[in-house]
């Protein structure tokens, strides 16, 4: 997932918080990885991750953001 996906998923107009956007982003694609038990590169295809596999991570991301203190 991009930093700008993940910030347009969110509503995020600012630099601000970036580098946790980025945590978060990071943390979603470890879970859905370690859910999978793969890598996420092996259910690319065409070089993109299934729609279900992105939105699975965008909801995780978007709930740990918003869960943030």
């Amino acid at each position: 997932m991009t930093l700008e996906l993940c910030k347009h998923h969110a509503y995020i107009d600012h630099n601000e918080d970036d580098n946790l956007v980025e945590i978060y982003a990071s943390a979603a694609e470890n879970a859905v990885e370690n859910y999978l038990e793969c890598p996420l590169a092996s259910k690319e295809v065409d070089g993109k991750l299934p729609e279900d596999l992105l939105n699975a991570m965008l909801l995780f991301f978007g709930s740990l953001y918003a869960n943030r203190e």
